[in-house]
């Protein structure tokens, strides 16, 4: 008679079982980690780059502030509101004092929030300390990246609640 293996007969349905139940569980668990992604190139008088969030976290952040409404509002209504909560979270400081946030365009790509966005300054800018709290009120564990491009080289920049505010050189 021939053995029927260690996952013989009934074992494969077994195993299949408790892989179904670990898949389950991994992508239960795939939101733990909190990461907003952000990179900037640093021309003389500007930043340009983008920024990179969970969508449904920053709906979720939206509806903490403003109520269930953020759900069903229009696209444009929607888009102002999130507009409005970016500038309040991602902020650029330099010398002169805060600069105004210019969100160039937005787009979705699956469950990411994509920004395009521009920083300018009337003056050149060698350094400026840069605020990015984006989604730390409503999760302790966010972490946010920052990657700064310059003709120098590339820096790259970790906020946490704890640290919030970082000062960035942008001339060597």
């Amino acid at each position: 008679m021939r053995g029927r293996g260690l996952l013989g007969g009934s074992g494969w349905a077994y195993l299949a079982a408790v892989l179904a139940v670990l898949v389950g569980a991994v992508a239960a668990l795939a939101h733990d980690i909190y990461i907003g992604y952000g990179q900037v190139e640093v021309r003389e008088r500007e930043l340009c780059g983008q920024l990179a969030y969970n969508k449904p976290d920053l709906v979720q952040a939206l509806v903490r502030l403003h109520g269930s409404e953020v759900e069903s509002a229009q696209p444009e209504e929607f888009d102002r509101l999130l507009r409005r909560y970016l500038e309040a979270h991602f902020q650029t400081i330099a010398a002169t004092g805060a600069l105004p946030l210019e969100i160039v365009e937005r787009e979705e790509n699956g469950d990411n929030e994509i920004f395009r966005f521009r920083v300018a300054s009337s003056e050149a800018l060698t350094s400026v300390r840069v605020r990015n709290d984006v989604l730390f009120e409503l999760f302790p564990q966010q972490v946010n990246t920052l990657t700064v491009r310059r003709p120098s080289g590339v820096s790259r920049y970790v906020f946490h609640p704890g640290r919030r505010i970082i000062e960035v050189p942008l001339v060597p």
